[in-house]
């Protein structure tokens, strides 16, 4: 008798994993989870049919996020610092180099509300 070796995958691709929702995240997929567990009625008769799990709901919605939507909510993740550093820094590549004292000092100036009309939207939170 040869010994054979059968490995075992201790895990398959679509393992579940834990992930946690806010609680306001729960409650807009709630009502999508119950309209997509409606009896699907013809000829009034209730189909058989899978029950749709909130991880087919998550999964659709992930497909339909776009570069656009990654964007808009990395800007709007910026803490005020990071949008003044950007601005900072946009200044500099115009002007010539400047530190954030003096960057500081020019956004009290009227020339620097110009700045912002121009270039502000580099930081806008859409």
């Amino acid at each position: 008798m040869e010994n054979k070796r059968i490995k075992k995958t201790s895990a398959t691709k679509n393992s579940p994993k834990s992930v946690r929702l806010s609680s306001e995240t729960i409650k807009k997929a709630a009502p999508l989870l119950e309209l997509a567990n409606r009896g699907l009625e013809i000829d009034n008769k209730k189909q058989k049919k899978r029950k749709v799990k909130i991880d087919q709901i998550i999964r659709l919605g992930l497909e339909l996020v776009t570069e656009s939507h990654i964007k808009d909510l990395l800007r709007r993740s910026l803490k005020n610092s990071d949008r003044q550093d950007i601005l900072r820094k946009k200044y500099s590549e115009i002007h010539g180099q400047v530190t954030m004292e003096e960057f500081i000092g020019i956004t009290m100036t009227p020339a620097y509300f110009e700045f912002l009309k121009e270039h502000g939207h580099v930081i806008s939170a859409a």
